[in-house]
């Protein structure tokens, strides 16, 4: 959807918007054609505020999604 994870973290942040909200607002996570592959990276962002991330097993994305900030 053209948008770094650094900008939907802003947008998540100022608006206070959860996965659901922030999917309706701009398409990500396979809303709107997009195509889901991001949907576990966002779903890390909102729960670690992280926004950069390599490649991650999905084992290693629910580690880093049980980690707290």
């Amino acid at each position: 959807m053209d948008m770094t994870f650094a900008e939907l973290g802003r947008l998540a942040t100022s608006e206070g918007l959860d996965e659901a909200a922030l999917t309706e607002r701009t398409g990500v996570c396979g809303s709107g054609g997009g195509c889901g592959t991001c949907t576990p990276y966002v779903r890390l962002m909102l729960r670690t505020g992280e926004t950069l991330f390599p490649v991650l097993t999905p084992d290693e994305i629910d580690s880093i999604g049980r980690r707290e900030r």
